[in-house]
């Protein structure tokens, strides 16, 4: 059922390194602390415009002196971005298809039948937040809400076996594993870490804006650095460092208002090339310098949804994410380097995360608004769901998928105060 989508297509700012663009050096040591990045030098100065719509008008990356020029939309059209005296110029975005708010997609897909059984592992998780995989263990966090340095990072074997609190008395989010060290984000601020053996504690990243927020974060054994997405009061960062220590480097920013209403960096994956990620409302892509910023994809109506695009996930060919702003979701595809966005799977609704994996894409939903949760495997390359993995009343809202089994966090309003659980499933 691969489909052409309405998305906009490769929308090249290249134009806008200079405003969009500052790979300015922030300090990254296991004590210090580093403020919100400042205005200006890392492209939050300024406060113009906006990415035009799908016909190309409004818009404007603001200037130095807050006057700005204009990012083409995909017709083509449109203007530059603003330059360091606020003039407008530069060529408008790239050509690209993009259809109306109302001849978006409808889902075409019938819910896929049941799987096996699933095995309750653990239960009376407290305000879970995060599940990650690595090595031979399953690493979990909580926070539970209305409570102060009362979360904890868990691990327990892959096959089951006696939980270990790895991490106490801490407020933790997003997690990332590499090798003894525990990474966690606490209170959405700060990057802090703790050895599994030793001890040993410290904090990679931080900053002093009450407003801030690390919305993902992973680690990248290929190219030897930690990847995040930041959320401040001046705009919205990607941001990397170095595993041994050394500056962290911001390789893109994006002032408020860079699209059609305030923009927010989700997801972020990595390849041997490039960085992606999401925010809000498009798709976006860096070279691992910072260079060739650009916009891969962006949803035609987002000034009817908070949040359309969600999660993230690459091959060695496509970006694959989750777009939510048609009648239900889908999962679309556009090669990396920019061209036709497909819709691969359009089954289900409140999608939310995804993961690639030999062949295939598995992400979670519902039959409807209120309906039996899902997480659900299809084929990558386009096709309707081909089986229904977990389907139950509780939600499966975070999954991991390893070797042949598919790990997952459900319950009633699981990322709360109430418990949940967490099961594992064959594939």
């Amino acid at each position: 059922m691969l489909r052409a989508f309405h998305a906009k297509s490769l929308i090249s700012v290249s134009a806008l390194l200079v405003v969009l663009l500052g790979c300015s050096s922030e300090h990254t040591s296991t004590t210090s602390t580093t403020g919100d990045p400042p205005e200006g030098a890392g492209g939050f100065g300024g406060s113009g415009g906006g990415v035009g719509g799908s016909d190309g008008s409004g818009g404007g990356v603001g200037g130095s002196d807050g006057s700005g020029g204009g990012v083409g939309g995909s017709d083509g059209s449109g203007g530059g971005a603003g330059g360091s005296g606020g003039s407008g110029g530069g060529a408008g975005g790239s050509g690209g298809s993009a259809l109306a708010c109302d001849e978006r997609w409808t889902a075409a897909c019938p819910l896929p039948g049941g799987g096996a059984t699933p095995t309750l592992l653990v239960q009376g998780i407290q305000g879970p937040k995060d599940l990650q995989i690595a090595g031979d263990f399953l690493y979990w966090s909580t926070y539970p809400i209305a409570t102060f340095n009362q979360g904890t990072v868990t691990r327990m074997p892959l096959q089951g076996g006696a939980e270990q609190v790895v991490v106490t008395g801490v407020n933790p989010g997003k997690l990332m594993i590499r090798g003894r060290r525990v990474y966690w984000v606490e209170f959405g601020r700060t990057i802090q870490w703790r050895d599994t053996l030793s001890g040993a504690q410290g904090t990679l990243w931080s900053t002093s804006d009450l407003t801030g927020k690390v919305s993902d974060m992973i680690a990248d054994t290929a190219t030897g650095r930690f990847y995040w997405t930041y959320d401040g009061t001046s705009g919205a960062a990607v941001m990397t460092a170095p595993f041994d220590g050394g500056a962290t480097t911001r390789l893109a920013s994006l002032p408020r208002g860079s699209f059609h209403y305030d923009e927010w960096v989700r997801n972020i994956v990595v390849d041997s090339q490039a960085v992606y990620w999401t925010t809000t409302s498009a798709v976006m892509r860096a070279n691992l310098n910072g260079s060739g910023l650009t916009v891969l994809a962006s949803t035609p109506c987002p000034e009817e949804f908070s949040e359309v695009i969600s999660g993230i996930a690459v091959d060695e060919s496509h970006v694959y994410w989750i777009d939510r702003s048609g009648p239900g979701d889908a999962v679309l595809r556009i090669p990396k380097q920019g061209g036709e966005t497909e819709v691969i799977s359009d089954a289900s609704v409140n999608a939310h995360h995804l993961v690639l994996r030999d062949g295939f894409v598995f992400t979670n939903g519902m039959e409807s608004g209120i309906g039996t949760m899902l997480i659900m495997k299809g084929p990558k390359a386009g096709g309707c769901p081909t089986q229904a993995l977990v389907a139950q009343q509780h939600s499966p809202f975070a999954f991991v998928v390893a070797d042949s089994s598919l790990y997952y966090l459900h319950g009633l309003f699981a990322n709360g105060n109430a418990p949940a659980s967490l099961s594992v499933v064959p594939l």
